[in-house]
């Protein structure tokens, strides 16, 4: 599956969201981690979970496949002044095993886009030696439903399905005799705000793959979707959040 974030504008986009690093900061905050803990963060992107962790003193392995988030996972390395985390340029399915070891902590966060879910699971239960935690989203995403209205207003197929949700996810994990924990994220919301309409229309515009032609739609769709205060167009995220975790036992599942 092509990685959206190989683009380096899209990197880039994704790094500068100041809500994505604080929420980031806000859930390794929230974790019982304690110094010298083994953390592999799959799906890393430019360190957003990686970073606050190997500031907390864990030792934090970071498996990211995106030349461009590598970059710039290694400029805040550099920034921050770290060297504690090791790259892994994979995905998590082509990860060699051997480059593994044994994790208090293994942490896939919106990253579980992978082939075989069930085999995903597997090999991270091979290398966890503690807790697995895992964060996905919960019903239709801001992102989906932008998408289906847009393309209904606009009398074309559908081009992207909606991936499975967390729901799945729990049910896969049950059947893999996994009993695993559902905890909905309070306070996690990625809003935008633009400081005019035009960088909005042009911003959605490269979001949604919408051509010239089609543009009058979409400007009208953003004018009842985004909210005007003052001078500032407010883009209010409407995903819901959750995590799936559990502790891996001394037991081989499914």
């Amino acid at each position: 599956m092509k990685n959206q974030y190989e683009d380096r504008e899209a990197a880039r986009r994704y790094d500068s969201s100041v809500r994505i690093w604080e929420d980031g900061r806000k859930r390794v905050q929230e974790m019982p981690v304690r110094e010298g803990m083994s953390v592999l963060d799959i799906g890393s992107g430019p360190g957003i979970l990686s970073l606050p962790l190997a500031g907390r003193g864990c030792r934090v392995t970071a498996a990211e496949p995106s030349g461009a988030m590598r970059e710039l996972l290694c400029r805040h390395m550099e920034e921050e002044q770290m060297t504690e985390i090791k790259i892994l340029p994979y995905t998590w399915e082509e990860l060699p095993e051997e480059l593994l070891e044994t994790y208090d902590l293994i942490l896939a966060s919106y990253s579980l886009m992978m082939p075989d879910f069930e085999e995903a699971v597997r090999k991270m239960n091979r290398h966890a030696g503690g807790r697995v935690e895992l964060y996905w989203f919960a019903g239709e995403t801001s992102w989906e439903r932008d998408r289906r209205i847009l393309e209904e207003h606009l009398g074309r197929e559908s081009r992207k399905g909606q991936a499975p949700k967390i729901d799945s996810f729990y049910q896969t994990l049950c059947r893999m005799g996994i009993y695993s924990d559902i905890t909905m994220l309070s306070g996690t919301s990625f809003d935008r705000e633009y400081p005019d309409f035009e960088r909005a229309v042009q911003d959605m515009k490269m979001r949604y793959e919408i051509s010239d032609g089609e543009e009058r739609e979409l400007r009208s769709y953003l004018e009842e979707r985004l909210e005007r205060r003052g001078e500032i167009w407010y883009y209010r995220d409407l995903t819901r959040y959750g995590r799936i975790s559990w502790n891996v036992m001394d037991e081989t599942y499914g």
